[in-house]
């Protein structure tokens, strides 16, 4: 990456631009299926059943009903992350300077056990043995808790999850 690309702040926004764009098309591909799946699946049972169908055919034609939806809403979502992903780079690059911040996804409970002693200063093997785990598993756990928070090192990650609420001011 050049050092114009990172004082532009340009590849943040298209994670930004990537994370929102992913999220609004998979929102929008359950919306469209759970409409698809249930208008065809409800026709084609009504006619079925005033035909005198068996449940086993019925059944069936549910379960097929489902898969086409699925594949269906699956291929709707991937035209409809281009577009978002497009919009919403173009959105971001109207507000230039401004910082991004990705909302930070929910840490598990381990993760949050790990960054309480993270933010006390404790490395990753005096981590491993208060919870009798693996220093490995501790790096794990450090690489996600980074990653949700969106931050580079350990000492944003205890800044940020102090100004969040996540772990108490000490």
């Amino acid at each position: 990456m050049t050092e114009e690309a990172k004082n532009s702040g340009q590849p943040e926004a298209e994670v930004v631009a990537s994370q929102r764009a992913k999220t609004r098309a998979s929102a929008t591909r359950w919306q469209f299926n759970v409409v698809v799946f249930l208008f065809a699946v409800l026709f084609v049972i009504m006619v079925l059943l005033s035909l005198g169908v068996g449940i086993n055919v019925i059944s069936s034609v549910a379960f097929f009903g489902l898969v086409i939806a699925w594949v269906m809403g699956w291929r709707q979502e991937k035209q409809l992350y281009q577009r978002f992903y497009t919009e919403e780079l173009s959105n971001l690059e109207q507000t230039p300077g401004k910082v991004f911040s990705v909302p930070a996804s929910p840490l598990t409970p381990r993760e949050l056990e790990t960054l309480k002693y993270v933010a006390q200063g404790y490395t990753n093997r005096e981590i491993a043995l208060k919870l009798v785990v693996s220093e490995d598993t501790i790096k794990t756990h450090v690489a996600r808790i980074l990653t949700k928070l969106n931050v580079s090192d350990r000492t944003r990650a205890a800044v940020v999850a102090t100004r969040k609420g996540l772990i108490p001011a000490e």
